[in-house]
Order: structure tokens, then sequence, then C-alpha cells
């Protein structure tokens, strides 16, 4: 009598779970639903990651030009770019690591033959002044030849000291500068970049050198600015980059890279910068 009783309680919850258990189509709709629901999450996330990021390359760009005028360059013969380093091997930025490529943020020049841009161009870390920038911290030099044929064999000369150049790259550059100058970017203990500042007349500024290398003042306190705002970028790059590779959002992620988006703009809109 116990067995069948236990029995029938059994058949009946066995039955009861079966009532209640919603049927299979509903459970996939409502997967879907779900599915659809993170995909429209993510795709407005990615919108709004773009704009920002957009919104703060502008930014840069605005102040190129102001680190240019807080110089005191001949615009019209030289050029200030800033250059974001990449890195493709998935390790820490740092100088010791010459792995990845650096891509051109922001150019700033009045001679629109210097201030053209290549959005799609990589900028190698293997040599340059890019290069010599990035692995010394600073760079200053300024006794490159004015004819560019010599230019193309002194950068590529074998005792060329700041990162020799192969010939048929330096063939190709189109501002054969007679004095280059660099500076890292960094944040936070991070390296992010380079500013590279280069002319085809030779500065006859004596105190340029030590404005560049400077850790206070004007173009110290812009270069500190725009190194902020790139670290920031590029966490915010490779984020959406892992998001995009894992298929999902990142929620986690996204409270973090909103505030410092916030962070960065309330910083802009105080220095007059918007």
């Amino acid at each position: 009598m116990w067995f069948r009783f236990g029995l029938g309680v059994t058949v009946l919850t066995v039955l009861v779970q079966l009532v209640q258990r919603p049927p299979r189509r509903e459970l996939w709709r409502e997967l879907k639903s779900q599915r659809r629901r993170r995909e429209h999450d993510a795709a407005r996330y990615s919108k709004i990651l773009d704009d920002r990021s957009a919104e703060l390359t502008d930014a840069i760009g605005t102040l190129t030009r102001r680190m240019a005028v807080e110089l005191g360059v001949d615009t019209t013969t030289t050029r200030v770019t800033v250059f974001r380093h990449r890195n493709d091997s998935g390790h820490r930025n740092d100088s010791e690591n010459e792995d990845g490529t650096f891509v051109l943020v922001a150019r700033y020049s009045l001679n629109p033959r210097w201030a053209k841009v290549k959005r799609d161009k990589k900028y190698s870390a293997s040599y340059g002044a890019i290069a010599a920038t990035w692995c010394r911290r600073f760079l200053y030099k300024d006794d490159y030849p004015a004819d560019p044929d010599k230019w193309v064999e002194y950068v590529t000369s074998s005792d060329f000291e700041t990162a020799r150049m192969p010939r048929e790259i330096a063939e190709g550059v189109r501002m054969k500068s007679v004095c280059v100058a660099g500076t890292r970017l960094e944040h936070d203990h991070h390296n992010v970049g380079v500013i590279i500042i280069e002319t085809v007349k030779p500065w006859i500024d004596e105190a340029l050198q030590d404005r560049i290398a400077e850790e206070s003042g004007g173009f110290a306190t812009l270069r500190s600015t725009v190194a902020e705002i790139i670290y920031i970028m590029s966490n915010s790059f490779s984020d959406a980059d892992t998001e995009r590779e894992n298929g999902e959002p990142d929620d986690e992620r996204r409270p973090r890279a909103r505030r410092a988006f916030d962070s960065i703009r309330s910083r802009l809109a105080r220095a007059g910068i918007r």
C-alpha cells in the first residue's frame, strides 16, 4: 500500500513538472529574445564608444595645435604629430617591448603638404625617429642633411644611431626633415605613444629642446593630457575588441570606460576644449 502511495506521489510530481515546464518552442523563443537584447546592447555600447572616441580624437587634434603654439615653432615648415602605440603581441605597453605598431592620431601644420594624413597607415616600432623616441623616451637630432639623396643615405647608413631605416622606406618619406624631436607619452606608468616634432628648416630657438623635454610648464601639461586621453582610448579599444571576439558585452568594463571618458571630458571642458 505504501509502495503504491509513494509511486502515485512520484508520478503526480512528474506530471505537475511536465505541465508547468514551458514548451521547448517557448524556451527557444525566449533564448533568441535574450540573444537579440544582448546584441542590441553591444551595438549600442559600441556606438557610444565610437562617438566618444571620435570626440576625444578631435580633442587631441586641438591639443596638438596648442602644443605647436606653445613651442613657438614656425608651423609652415614644422609639424607636430601624435602617435598611439598599438601592442599587437598582447603584452603590456613598455619601452622594452618592441612589438606592435604606431597609429597616427593627430597631426598639425599650417602647410597642407606637411599636414597630410594617411589614416590607415601603420608605423613600425623597429626603426626611424618614432622607434628611437619610444625606446629612449626623448629624442633631439638636428644634423640631418638637407639634400634629399644625402638624407636617404644618412638614415639608411649602418652608423646612423637613431634606428636605421630600410632604404625603400626612407625613399618614400615625403617630409625629409633636417631637425627632429620626439618625446614619449606616458600615463600612470604606462607608455602609450610618442609625439614627433619635425621641420624642413633648421630651428634657431636654442631653448626649444629644453621646452620639449621639460617635466613642467605649458607643453608638459598638454603632453600629459594627450597621454591620459590616449591611455583611456587604448583601453577602450581593447575592451571593444574583446567584446567583438567574445560575441557578448562585458558588463564589468563598461562602467569603468564611461567613468574614464566622463573624467577626461570634464578635464577638457575645464581647459576650454570641447
